[in-house]
């Protein structure tokens, strides 16, 4: 009987003892699953930043393809006056050429003609 009482008073131990094991098991994972919901909510704070970020990136992204195209069709733009500009300063160019060549073809003519010529003889100046 003593036997049985010892083993009884032994298993009562070890029954208090896995109880006490498990509460403690339970207490620590209490404190780890609290950590994991903070590590949870930093993290979920910290997406909420990258997503305003990211979102803030791409209206700025967009704003700046805009005044690209903007500047691309000025340029254009640009590129077309200044064509437009050089056609007609090579047609004003070309204009002035065949007077300034007309001119020029008058002026012979004038100087070849006789009363321009000095001959020692028909000199009107003496």
């Amino acid at each position: 009987m003593v036997i049985a009482m010892v083993v009884l008073l032994v298993l009562i131990l070890v029954v208090l003892i896995g109880i006490l094991l498990n509460i403690q098991s339970i207490y620590d994972n209490s404190k780890y699953i609290e950590s994991i919901h903070d590590n949870l909510y930093e993290s979920k704070q910290s997406l909420d930043f990258l997503t305003i970020r990211a979102r803030r990136m791409t209206e700025n992204i967009e704003s700046i393809s805009h005044d690209a195209i903007d500047i691309n069709s000025k340029i254009d733009e640009a590129i077309k006056s200044l064509e437009e500009s050089n056609a007609s300063f090579s047609s004003d160019l070309k204009v002035l050429q065949d007077a300034l060549s007309n001119i020029e073809r008058s002026l012979d003519i004038i100087v070849a003609h006789p009363a321009f010529t000095l001959h020692e003889n028909n000199s009107p100046w003496g």
